[in-house]
Parts: C-alpha cells; structure tokens; sequence
C-alpha cells in the first residue's frame, strides 16, 4: 500500500500553458492521459472509491484518507477493460450504487522529484497535481515540494479548499450517474 503526499492548486488557462511551455523547455515530458473516472459516493469522508480507464488501461482504486487529505493510502487493482461494468455492479451490491463520471486529459511532468499533472477538466477548468516521488535524500518531502511550487508560482490549496473544489466540481463540472 502507498501513501501519497500530494498539493494540489488553482491554474488559469493562461497559467496552465505558461506551465506546460515552462516544464516542456525544462524538464522530461512524461505523457499524456485521458481518464474517466466513476468515483462511487460514500458516507465516509475518508473513502474514496473509484472504477476507472486510464488510455485503455482499467482499475478499481480505493483511497483512505479525507478528500483532499495530502497523504492517503492507496490501493490500485488492476482490471480488464472488459470487466469495467462488472466492477461497477460489484460496489453497487455492496452499496455504492450513485456517483460522479470525471472525465480529465492530464499532462505529466517529472520536475525536482516531484510529478506535476497539469489538468484539464471540462468547461474549461485548470488545476494542478504536484506529487512527491519517494527520494531517502529529502529528508522532509513536503517541506521540498512546497518550496518548488513557491517558486513556481502556483498557490497551494488547503485540504479543506481540494475538498472544496471537488465537491464544486461534483455538481458543476461532472456528470452524475446512478447504478439503481
């Protein structure tokens, strides 16, 4: 199981193609996905359960941890595409039936060992993902990451203002479903 530390921000459209011109002249640009994502409302603000395609590649993902905490276990189960229906039908037996559909195009960078994900969200909406990638050598990785994205620029959201922006984007922004 790992743990994630990860920040999260605001970006404009100018700032997210300042950014992407910025870690394409200076860094290696890792890839580009388009996800879909079903995230399966739950009860528990600390549960986060998702059936999701990454560019053809599936997944049942569970996270542990307040929304928008910037450290949560994760586990990641790998599925066949194929199975992405029955996967859906498995939360919903276990009562998990209503949710959100986040469709995202991602630009990832590896940048001071830290991953940036410049994302895109319908409607014209921008934000980005920085998250720590394991080095012994940085002895306090959040201190690290913060200092990065100061001299970047970009404003750090507080957990509370992640949580917020999600639940915005769950009735703004995605599209609901309902498994009944």
């Amino acid at each position: 199981m790992a743990v994630e530390i990860e920040f999260r921000g605001p970006l404009t459209k100018n700032k997210f193609q300042e950014l992407f011109k910025f870690f394409r002249k200076k860094t290696r640009f890792a890839r580009k996905t388009k996800r879909k994502t079903f995230v399966f409302f739950t009860n528990d603000k600390t549960l986060d359960l998702k059936v999701r395609t990454t560019d053809g590649v599936s997944e049942i993902v569970a996270k542990k941890g307040f929304w928008g905490a910037r450290k949560r276990e994760e586990i990641i189960l790998p599925i066949k595409t194929d199975l992405i229906k029955a996967a859906q039908k498995f939360l919903a037996l276990l009562g998990y039936k209503k949710g959100i559909i986040a469709i995202r195009e991602t630009y990832i960078f590896k940048y001071k060992n830290i991953e940036f994900s410049l994302v895109k969200c319908p409607k014209n909406y921008y934000f980005y993902e920085a998250e720590f990638i394991g080095n012994k050598a940085i002895k306090n990785p959040e201190k690290h990451v913060k200092k990065i994205l100061e001299s970047l620029g970009l404003k750090v959201w507080s957990e509370k203002e992640v949580y917020d922006f999600l639940m915005w984007g769950n009735k703004k922004i995605d599209k609901h479903f309902s498994l009944d």
